[in-house]
């Protein structure tokens, strides 16, 4: 029994000779609201004959209250009993509602990528003895726990509850309506009595709706927020900077409304004289006044390669503002930098400069030096032996610097040299490669979300590369290139997936990566001679169970 507000799950188990078709659960609706359904079948063989197991569950919400009756169901060639469900009036049943589980939703409605915060609120009047709650999950959403969960005390109709609330992101990764199916408690309560009372019951359903990227906005790029701040730091300053010099500098980026490992890398502008180089990112997230707040930090080697003046342009990073709905662009300004080069021709002009016009040489003029009397008093200052420390430790300064800028003066005249031979062609070869890593990215990031479409096109645009030999064009290529047993049974239930997109499953993005990853790492994996070693055990793969069989 129940109320008008509440949920419940009905389940549907038929074992027959042959499979069964969906029955037809139309019946239901004029007394109750199908809010969930999902669908569980098995097949076995055994003795020559083959039998089949459907399960069908329904969450159900009543219409109406009263004793209401759950009708009679045909499966297959076989029919359900009839079911007695009572439903009493909320009003009547506020003294008896030990138990309330709340779901509230914000904002409800949210751009792809952006974030959404789910509160679970858990009120009980009474001294809970034991409690267990699921945990959210929604196909094509990422959902992560944030915080801890907090203690309070709140009233519903002249009731004391206590309560706790734990929250939750929720990122939608397409557009679309993304139903959360009810969160099933299971707990029990100590009543005024003193006795242990039994709870099981199942929350509302909440549907998130994720608006498509705007068409003018680029998918790879594509940064919702409701405000972006960035801001730069240099790990040396920008002076006296010479060819050859590199700087780090370091971008980062704050958001609100958005998770922080889908926050799209800043795209420094190219600049001839510069070579850019990306190092790794790092980022961490947190919950302030019930608002996501990211901040990632991108840092950028910079390598100075030509002298002479030298601006380093804005750099931009366009956003989409959810609260304007709207595109706007964060600027950071330009630098300007002289880059200093040590010339040679300078060095070797200061060596062999000629005398000046009209001068005449001077004729060394040699004297008789006085010979020294015996009663000279002819004595050595004192200061003497500061004045000739002094003159060794400023030759030894000199020495030093004059080793240094030849030190420098080579290497430059190295660089120089270096870059006036002819580069090397890129073999075919090695050109792939870097081709197969670049289009790896986007496969990894559709699986990590979870994507199945986004994962079926970046995983035919990876195989191309992987195989440029094959013309691989569709999945079936990839099968059939990679012959790999357990990439097979995967590639099937993703092709499954693609054709049957009301499949309420996740569907397993992670398992797909992982085992791509071994293929990469096989490819590179240095060959190994095997000497007749009878006791060496060959590789294996590794064998994938996706639960539940839901297709032959």
């Amino acid at each position: 029994e129940g109320t008008l507000q509440q949920t419940f799950q009905l389940t549907l188990e038929a074992r027959q000779n042959s499979p069964a078709a969906v029955p037809d659960f139309s019946v239901l609706e004029t007394k109750f609201q199908i809010i969930d359904r999902k669908q569980l079948s098995l097949s076995d063989f055994k003795s020559g004959t083959s039998r089949y197991q459907s399960r069908w569950i329904l969450t159900l919400r009543p219409r109406q209250t009263g004793s209401l009756v759950i009708p009679s169901i045909l499966v297959g060639t076989e029919r359900s009993l009839p079911v007695r469900y009572n439903v009493q009036d909320p009003q009547e049943t506020v003294s008896q509602d030990r138990v309330r589980l709340e779901l509230t939703l914000t904002p409800e409605e949210v751009y792809v990528n952006a974030a959404s915060t789910l509160a679970v609120r858990l009120l009980y009047r009474d001294p809970l003895l034991s409690a267990e709650l699921t945990e959210p999950a929604i196909s094509n959403v990422w959902v992560q726990r944030i915080g801890e969960q907090t203690s309070f005390q709140v009233q519903h109709n002249d009731i004391d509850y206590q309560g706790i609330e734990q929250r939750y992101l929720l990122s939608p990764g397409q557009a679309g309506l993304h139903e959360l199916p009810p969160l099933e408690f299971n707990g029990s309560l100590l009543d005024e009595n003193g006795e242990a009372v039994d709870q099981r019951f199942l929350s509302e359903s909440v549907t998130l709706e994720a608006l498509p990227i705007p068409s003018a906005e680029s998918s790879q790029h594509w940064l919702p927020a409701t405000s972006v701040i960035v801001t730069e730091q240099w790990g040396q300053p920008l002076e006296n900077i010479i060819v050859g010099d590199t700087r780090i500098r370091t971008l980062t980026l704050t958001t609100r409304g958005i998770p922080a490992h889908l926050i799209p890398a800043p795209k420094l502008p190219k600049i001839n004289g510069v070579t850019i180089e990306s190092l790794p990112a790092t980022a961490e997230q947190k919950e302030q006044n019930g608002e996501l707040v990211s901040y990632v930090t991108f840092p950028f080697q910079l390598l100075f390669t030509t002298a002479g003046p030298l601006t380093l342009p804005p750099v931009e990073v366009r956003w989409w503002n959810t609260r304007n709905d709207q595109a706007e662009t964060t600027q950071l300004n330009s630098h300007t930098l002289t880059i200093r080069s040590l010339q040679p021709a300078v060095l070797s002009a200061v060596a062999t400069s000629p005398a000046p016009a009209g001068s005449q040489p001077v004729k060394p003029e040699l004297r008789p030096a006085k010979p020294l009397q015996e009663n000279d008093d002819y004595r050595m200052p004192a200061w003497s032996g500061w004045l000739w420390a002094a003159i060794a430790i400023i030759s030894s300064i000199g020495w030093t610097y004059a080793r240094q800028q030849n030190r420098r003066l080579i290497q430059e005249i190295a660089a120089v040299k270096a870059s006036q031979q002819p580069k090397q062609p890129i073999s075919n070869e090695d050109r792939f490669r870097q081709q197969e890593a670049a289009a790896f990215g986007p496969l990894a990031g559709a699986c990590h979300r979870q994507d199945p479409v986004l994962a079926a096109e970046a995983m035919i645009q990876w195989g191309k590369y992987y195989w440029p030999d094959a013309a691989v064009g569709s999945l079936e290529d990839i099968d059939r290139c990679a012959a790999d047993p357990t990439l097979s049974y995967l590639l099937r239930d993703l092709q499954y997936r693609l054709s049957n997109e009301d499949e309420d499953d996740n569907w397993h993005g992670g398992l797909v990566l992982a085992q791509i990853e071994r293929l990469r790492k096989r490819r590179n994996r240095p060959a190994r001679a095997v000497l007749n070693d009878e006791t060496s055990e060959p590789e294996t793969d590794i064998v994938v169970s996706l639960g539940a069989q839901k297709r032959p």
